[in-house]
């Protein structure tokens, strides 16, 4: 009986260094891609129209939820499998899935498995999250309905 308390002792610190770990990843992955996205924003549109983009909060949540989200699907983190970090983040769905394909084309690099992760994440809130009531394309949606009648 003693072996194994000793064994189990150390296991909160290792999940700590695990979760400070894949957030430090989740971190040099939005800086890579929020500056891979910038320069082809800038390269697009002009400079500022990048400096824009860096001045709007929801980019920046939503990007931060794109680059934890990779995380969490690489190390098969289920606790925080989607929609959870939206959630954690306080994000509407919708609002991440305008960012998913911008973000994945950034990302030139990004395995395949992962890639289709995200379109998957896509397709889940366009089929049902984004037309929850409360997410911000339904309140477009009912807005548009009532400027029609």
């Amino acid at each position: 009986g003693g072996s194994s308390s000793s064994a189990l002792r150390g296991v909160p610190e290792l999940q700590q260094h695990l979760a400070k770990e894949r957030s430090e990843e989740g971190l040099k992955l939005y800086w890579h891609v929020l500056e891979a996205m910038l320069t082809a924003e800038e390269q697009r549109a002009g400079l500022a129209a990048a400096a824009q983009l860096l001045l709007r909060w929801s980019f920046h949540q939503c990007l931060l939820a794109c680059c934890f989200e990779l995380v969490a699907a690489t190390y098969r983190m289920g606790v925080l499998s989607f929609p959870a970090i939206p959630a954690k983040l306080g994000l509407k769905p919708f609002d991440l899935s305008k960012m998913i394909g911008p973000f994945v084309r950034a990302e030139p690099t990004l395995p395949r498995e992962l890639k289709r992760h995200m379109f998957t994440v896509e397709e889940k809130i366009l089929e049902s999250l984004g037309w929850a009531p409360g997410s911000s394309f339904y309140k477009l949606a009912r807005a548009a309905v009532r400027q029609q009648q």
